[in-house]
Order: C-alpha cells, then structure tokens, then sequence
C-alpha cells in the first residue's frame, strides 16, 4: 500500500466520517491488542474512538479529528497521549476511559479548534500521567493545568481534594469536577 493511500483526500473527508475501526478497516490496517508501536489517527475524520486497541504500547495521536468523546479511548498508553483540533469540550470521566498514561497528555482548549471547558480534574487519577500540557500560555486551561500538574503524578485522594479546592479558589469551578 502506498502512504498516499493512507490519507484521505479533502473531498473524501469532508464527505466520510468513520469509527476508528472502519477507518482502520477501509485501510486494511490491522490493529493488534496490545498494538505494538504509536498509533496515530491525525488527520482522519474520525468521529468516534471505537474499535482503537485497549492498549498502546507507544504514543497515541489524535490530532484534526472529528471526536466528541473519549469513549472507547486506549486504556493504557505506554506513551504520551496527544489530542487537539477535535470536537472535545469536556474531559468528564475521562479516568473511567483512560486508566492509565505513561507520559504525558497533550491538549490545547485555545486554539486549533478545541475548547476544553469543564470536568478535567479527572486527569488526576490516571495512573502514571506526568504531565498535562496545553498549547495556549494564557488560556483558563493552560492555567488550570499547571494547577493540577502540581500533583502528578499519582495523588492520594486527600492530594487530590487539595487541588480541587485549589481550581475552586484560583476560579476554575468548572474545571474542578471530574
């Protein structure tokens, strides 16, 4: 298979969304659990997570997709996990999809079209997580991770009450939630 024939072209997207595994499917990829190496969606009108292997022993990218959820997300990645430019609002209960990252988890609610806006203090209780980066130096997400980045990785539960109550304080109720 050509890398060409890896992508699709502009017309194909905008006309085709798919699960992951469709995509991987029309692809003729085969995905091993656990998947071996990085596994990445970037570029793909992904609309759903469905179908991604539980377990990554790699980076996980998903750049310029159309997700909404992270349902059906990889639960371990042996790696950093990398998502912008989606149609992600929220992280709630994002600790019930991802259990577990051995690096860091990469997102910007500024710009490339995606806005974090509420229920991030899940990030907390995924195993392992290093860091949570934001893209955008001055946006009300960036800021409140570098909140919570203080208590990574792997807080007790009374660490993570403190950095609820330190979100509330510096402002970010809705941020404060898992």
């Amino acid at each position: 298979m050509k890398i060409s024939e890896l992508f699709l072209s502009e017309d194909q997207e905008q006309s085709t969304s798919f699960t992951a595994a469709e995509y991987f499917a029309k692809r003729k990829f085969k995905i091993k659990d656990p998947y071996p190496y990085d596994l990445s969606l970037t570029f793909q009108p992904v609309t759903s997570l469905e179908g991604c292997p539980s377990e990554i022993n790699g980076n996980f990218t998903c750049i310029s997709t159309h997700i909404s959820s992270l349902e059906f997300a990889p639960k371990i990645i042996h790696g950093n996990f990398t998502c912008f430019d989606n149609k992600l609002t929220s992280l709630k209960d994002i600790h019930k999809h991802i259990n577990q990252i051995d690096g860091s988890i990469i997102l910007n609610a500024a710009a490339w079209n995606c806005r974090i806006e509420s229920n991030i203090l899940g990030l907390l209780k995924i195993k392992n997580l290093k860091e949570i980066a934001g893209l955008g130096a001055y946006d009300p997400f960036t800021k409140a991770a570098n909140i919570i980045n203080k208590y990574l990785p792997n807080p007790t539960l009374d660490k993570i009450m403190d950095c609820q109550n330190e979100l509330i304080e510096a402002g970010f109720e809705e941020y404060a939630e898992l």
